[in-house]
């Protein structure tokens, strides 16, 4: 009888029993006899191991790294990641992270090594600044910095040229000259922001459906924007001076605008009216 693999084999039952509970209390128990007795060599056991997003997050927290090489989603948003985060970049095949509401003041200096991230949520953080090296990112569709008090973007930030959905809502940048570079943009969301001036060449994102200034301090909508034919949803409420330009006309695949009353004159309401009726204006 090998006595040495049943205990192992034990052992291993009773980290997996642990794990099963998704209880944290439970959890921490598991990590700790993780920590001082080593890894069993147990399939099963380090499948379980990157099956949620808790126990990735105590592999990390202890490192405990060899199991979560693959994980290539990762969803820590609300939770405490003090101890984590400056491990998460070891997780080097992620495509997806979430770190939104996560109180972060700054991303780990080696950040950019996520370089396979397709999805990257940072929203309501304290974040100023990104990484020098954040365009190393090269593989970014969907980036979320939504209230963050992020005042200016790093060099080469504007040559993501596979992002498709850039949200910079309620920050303080306050330009966005070089975004004509993101030629596969979708939705770009700028609402609550410092930004004073919609630069032209947002004319040239011809695939853009969704474009969100409202409550910006934009005052004006360039005539360049009557390229945007794939425009789907046109958000600019709340902004005192700014009404909505005739070229409107102009975007035939225009399914909703969100406007205050006093930015849409009645004679171009009726216009709207009766060139799209299926325009859905939302006052």
């Amino acid at each position: 009888m090998n006595t040495e693999n049943e205990e192992e084999f034990d052992w291993a039952s009773h980290l997996k029993a642990y794990l099963r509970t998704d209880e944290e209390t439970n959890i921490e128990i598991a990590f700790q006899f993780l920590t001082s007795l080593g890894l069993p060599d147990d399939a099963e056991l380090q499948e379980l191991l990157r099956s949620t997003d808790m126990n990735v997050s105590y592999c990390l927290k202890h490192e405990v790294i060899e199991p979560i090489r693959e994980v290539t989603k990762l969803d820590l948003h609300t939770w405490n990641v003090e101890g984590i985060l400056e491990k998460v970049p070891q997780l080097t095949l992620l495509q997806e992270l979430n770190l939104a509401q996560c109180n972060i003041k700054k991303l780990p200096r080696d950040f950019a090594n996520l370089e396979q991230l397709r999805v990257l949520n940072l929203a309501f953080n304290k974040i100023s600044e990104l990484p020098q090296d954040f365009k190393r990112l090269a593989q970014l569709t969907h980036l979320d910095l939504e209230r963050n008090p992020i005042s200016a973007l790093p060099e080469g930030f504007w040559g993501l040229h596979k992002m498709q959905s850039l949200s910079l809502e309620d920050t303080k940048l306050a330009s966005i000259e070089g975004i004509g570079n993101m030629k596969d943009l979708e939705e770009l969301d700028l609402r609550d922001s410092h930004i004073a001036s919609l630069p032209a060449e947002v004319g040239e994102l011809t695939k853009l459906k969704i474009l969100k200034i409202a409550r910006s301090r934009i005052k004006s909508l360039p005539a360049e924007l009557a390229k945007l034919q794939n425009l789907e949803l046109l958000y600019i409420g709340g902004i005192e001076g700014l009404s909505l330009p005739e070229w409107v006309l102009e975007l035939k695949n225009l399914k909703e605008i969100s406007v205050s009353r006093h930015q849409l004159s009645e004679a171009l309401e009726q216009k709207l009216r009766e060139s799209m009726p299926d325009l859905e204006i939302k006052f």
